[in-house]
């Protein structure tokens, strides 16, 4: 069986949040384990959010085997000078992405085409009128009840990543959702310090940094750290900052390729 998964946000390595790294550890999983052809692809314009190329020295930590170029069948999709990465699947991103993944989906032929976050509708419009069958999976409680409804009207199957999940989708379209819990990382079995820092990963707002911050405003002599893992741009970036002057209890770091050496350091975790 061939799957593509495709998104318009780009897929990990790229980009590196819980939705994506979730896509990775199961496409991962299922070329390990099912024998599945498993591939992704995703925009190379994408701006709504920051993400970034990983570095060679980063590949190790990420899990990436290598680069490469692309099959020579793919190259007018992709362009020249594009790199394939080896995530144990074939990751690339797409020039012109909504106007080139019709042909890649021909190009490549899979079984199914597997999208979530942004631009989900619209692939799977694709996938559909290149007669291959669709898969949305749903991340998080903000979905858009119209869009998805319109999804299942396409005939395209529903997966959840939790119980509660399933239940809003069902109240929102009638369809009974397939529930897929995220898999676990390897290393959430790594050893904190006791004497480490209180720590919070991911520094936005919708994240809970307003309660976070306060908290450590009123404990001025408890050590806090505060993990960037979605980019910040440099105007958020600078105003955090501009807040940690008030709190020389609170140290900020940025994002880094192996969470590893976060939880070694960190004596408590926080997710507000």
């Amino acid at each position: 069986m061939r799957i593509l998964y495709a998104s318009e946000r780009p897929p990990y390595p790229f980009f590196l949040g819980g939705a994506v790294r979730c896509a990775h550890m199961l496409l991962q999983g299922m070329s390990r384990d099912l024998a599945t052809d498993c591939r992704a692809v995703g925009s190379s314009e994408y701006a709504v959010t920051p993400w970034s190329f990983p570095s060679p020295d980063e590949y190790e930590a990420l899990g990436i085997r290598g680069s490469g170029p692309p099959p020579m069948a793919l190259l007018p999709l992709v362009g020249e000078g594009t790199q394939e990465l080896d995530c144990g699947y074939p990751v690339r991103l797409l020039p012109d992405f909504f106007n080139a993944l019709g042909p890649f989906i021909d190009a490549c032929r899979p079984d199914l085409v597997w999208a979530q976050m942004e631009g989900a509708r619209e692939i799977l419009e694709i996938a559909r009128r290149n007669g291959v069958p669709g898969l949305y999976f749903v991340h998080d409680a903000e979905f858009d009840p119209e869009a998805l409804r319109a999804i299942v009207a396409m005939g395209c199957r529903i997966v959840c990543g939790s119980g509660f999940l399933a239940r809003k989708v069902l109240l929102a379209t009638g369809c009974r959702a397939h529930v897929v819990y995220p898999p676990a990382e390897l290393y959430f079995g790594e050893r904190g310090d006791p004497d480490g820092y209180v720590t919070m990963i991911n520094a936005h707002k919708v994240k809970g940094l307003e309660t976070f911050l306060e908290v450590a405003r009123r404990l001025p002599r408890v050590r806090f750290l505060l993990q960037e893992s979605w980019k910040l741009k440099d105007d958020a970036l600078a105003a955090l900052q501009a807040r940690l002057t008030e709190l020389p209890n609170v140290t900020f770091q940025h994002r880094v390729s192996d969470m590893r050496q976060v939880y070694r350091m960190t004596r408590l975790l926080l997710a507000p």
